[in-house]
């Protein structure tokens, strides 16, 4: 009688450990697919902007042989614009997600204007925030490059058992600003 109240009382608590254990598995794989994603997202948008900054520094060096094509101008704000960093930890933490966020929307709301955006690219020192910007850029372009990397590497059976949210405070870390 003692073994079926303790199997009937055991057996439940088993099969509720057992199938937490299982919700928990599913969950941090979707976690991970998720800041698969965003990683990829976020590291395209990241270097568009890259190449935006670049053709532009371009073209302003190049403006003594012939005037400045607006056009690069409208990729610019294009660029500037949508960079979007997630919500809630995705794919970086919040402090330096807000950090890049902060820079990344000052430099825009310095440079609103053609004569502004002609400006910061003209005038060394408004451009060395810019660059300084730009290379931080593509330290998260390489962190976010090499986490999509590793993630596309892993086995699905990897990906279930990888503590996803180890790997976004590495990623963090790596990609922090100075």
């Amino acid at each position: 009688m003692k073994r079926k109240k303790a199997i009937i009382i055991i057996g439940p608590i088993v099969v509720f450990v057992l199938l937490y254990g299982i919700h928990s598995v599913f969950g941090n794989y979707r976690f991970g697919q998720e800041l698969y994603r965003s990683a990829c997202r976020l590291s395209f948008q990241v270097q568009y902007l890259i190449k935006s900054i670049d053709d532009l520094e371009e073209e302003f060096a190049e403006a003594d042989n012939h005037p400045v094509d607006y056009v690069y101008y409208n990729e610019y704000y294009n660029a500037v614009d949508p960079v979007w960093f997630g919500y809630e930890d995705m794919p970086i933490l919040d402090e330096v997600r807000l950090e890049y966020s902060a820079q990344i929307h000052e430099i825009c709301d310095q440079t609103m204007k053609d004569e502004e955006v002609e400006n910061a690219f003209t005038n060394a020192e408004e451009f060395q925030k810019i660059a300084d910007l730009r290379d931080q850029l593509k330290v998260l372009t390489n962190g976010l490059n090499e986490f999509v990397e590793n993630y596309r590497q892993m086995s699905d059976l990897e990906r279930y058992f990888a503590s996803w949210k180890n790997e976004r405070k590495l990623l963090t870390d790596k990609v922090r600003i100075p």
